[in-house]
């Protein structure tokens, strides 16, 4: 008689933009007496390491500020997991207005004046600073966030959280940061010397006729001193399409021309500088993964017939990659809970 060799058992994982079907595999070990054990022989089974203290780690390289591709794939997860179980909710702006339906917030902060510290330096002094003050100041636990320049070379960051920021608290607080290595200052001496019609010549659009705008921010800076520059944008995300904009914009684009980066920053400066990071929170989701005959909700089959799924077929799996907020109220209804469940077991919380 043969004896079976191997033993497959059918899985799903699933992920907030990803479904995988797919075998583990064990094999059976027999002995003597028609009886076996089991040891995992593809990915996903635990193995024994090699704990020898000759392994060499491969070297780390320099990212030269650019993000690789898996890095993209992994920001546009962690926003997709971010977004997933955000729940919507009404809120009120410190200027009155009403935001229904608010889920999360995409904010970007820039440098008002020319950038003349190194990035790290910035990102330290600053930037850290800007989030420990979010964290006291708001319910600030679940975000990602990534660098990039402008094209003006200065370093600027995008900031993705579920947590409602108010867009003049937080330009305050931004400004505030950066006024640590006088950004402010040297903004509000840079425009101090501008008359309103130097300003709205240096701030016209090509083709644009902007003027009246253009001269009630001329107004409004002058109120100012010129000491609270508008240093952030703040987009409110509250629709579906509005999240698949933003992700692709903000989060999951690719530089095919090559990175942008300041003439200040290099290898020996920047070489621990992150490029982007996420919060504990979300670090701790990857992909919920199960055995299919130990689950009641089957999302293999609740997306296999859904609309806008990419499906690949290999020979050991069968892929399905979609957007989460393009699929029907039916699907969401299924899988939203599915997901929810899955990070209330390692305690996530969404923001209030």
């Amino acid at each position: 008689m043969i004896k079976d060799r191997f033993l497959f058992l059918p899985k799903v994982s699933t992920k907030p933009n990803k479904i995988v079907c797919y075998n583990e595999v064990f094999r059976k070990n027999w002995d003597d007496n028609d009886n076996y054990t089991l040891s995992g022989v593809n990915a996903g089974v635990t193995r024994t390491k090699n704990l020898s203290s000759n392994k060499i780690a491969p070297e780390k390289k320099f990212h030269n500020f650019k993000v690789s591709d898996q890095a993209q794939k992994n920001i546009k997860e962690k926003v997709n997991w971010l977004y997933s179980l955000a729940r919507s909710r009404y809120k009120k702006s410190l200027s009155g207005k009403e935001i229904f339906n608010f889920k999360i917030n995409f904010l970007t902060l820039t440098l008002p004046s020319k950038q003349k510290h190194t990035t790290a330096e910035i990102t330290s002094v600053c930037f850290n600073q800007f989030l420990v003050e979010l964290r006291k100041k708001y319910q600030f636990e679940n975000y990602v966030w990534r660098l990039e320049f402008q094209k003006n070379g200065n370093v600027h960051y995008h900031i993705v959280t579920d947590s409602f920021l108010d867009y003049e608290i937080t330009q305050r607080i931004w400004n505030r940061c950066i006024e640590k290595l006088n950004y402010v200052s040297e903004y509000r001496y840079n425009m101090s010397a501008l008359s309103v019609t130097d300003y709205v010549k240096k701030y016209t659009s090509p083709g644009a006729n902007d003027y009246e705008k253009l001269r009630q921010r001329y107004a409004k800076g002058k109120y100012w001193n010129w000491s609270n520059p508008p240093t952030i944008d703040l987009k409110i995300c509250t629709s579906n399409k509005a999240i698949a904009s933003y992700i692709s914009k903000y989060f999951s684009k690719a530089d095919k021309s090559g990175c942008i980066k300041n003439d200040l920053d290099n290898e020996q400066n920047s070489f621990s500088l992150r490029l982007w990071f996420c919060s504990r929170s979300l670090s701790k989701l990857e992909a919920i993964r199960e055995y299919i005959d130990e689950i009641e909700f089957r999302p293999d089959i609740l997306i296999k017939f859904a609309e806008n799924v990419r499906t690949y077929v290999y020979d050991y799996a069968i892929v399905y990659y979609f957007d989460i907020v393009k699929l029907s109220d039916q699907c969401k209804r299924y899988l939203y809970p599915y997901l929810r469940n899955y990070a209330n077991e390692l305690c996530y919380k969404s923001a209030e």
